[in-house]
C-alpha cells in the first residue's frame, strides 16, 4: 500500500514546501526612505539608515522611531494602538497605519 517511491515523494514535496516559504518570507529588498503620509498625503520622508525620533502630531500623537535600518511606532493616543502592537518594519512596501490618525507609514 505504502511504498518507498510514496516516501521519498512526500519528503520531496515537504522539502521543496519549505524552501518556497523561506524564500517567499525573505524576499522583500530592504528600503531606503520612510515615508509619512497624513490623510493620504506625504507629509516627510525620511532615510531609514539615519536613526531619528519623530513626532506626528496631527490628528493625534504618534511616536515614530527610525533605528538600525528599521522603523516602528513607540507612542500614540489613539484607542486601539495597533500602530504601537505592529512589528517593525525594514522592506520595501512594507507599512504601519494608524487609521483613527489617518496615518500611513511606509518604506520606500
Amino acid at each position: 500500500m505504502f511504498k518507498k517511491g510514496d516516501a521519498v515523494l512526500i519528503v520531496f514535496l515537504i522539502v521543496l514546501s519549505v524552501l518556497s516559504g523561506v524564500l517567499f518570507f525573505n524576499s522583500g529588498s530592504v528600503g531606503k526612505t520612510v515615508v509619512v503620509k497624513i490623510n493620504n498625503s506625504v507629509h516627510a520622508e525620511y532615510p531609514l539608515y539615519e536613526n531619528r525620533t519623530v513626532e506626528l502630531k496631527k490628528n493625534g500623537y504618534n511616536k515614530l522611531i527610525i533605528k538600525n535600518g528599521t522603523a516602528y511606532v513607540e507612542k500614540a493616543d489613539c484607542k486601539d494602538k495597533i500602530c504601537v502592537k505592529h512589528k517593525k518594519i525594514s522592506k520595501h512596501g512594507e507599512t504601519i497605519v494608524c487609521l483613527p490618525h489617518k496615518t500611513v507609514i511606509e518604506v520606500d
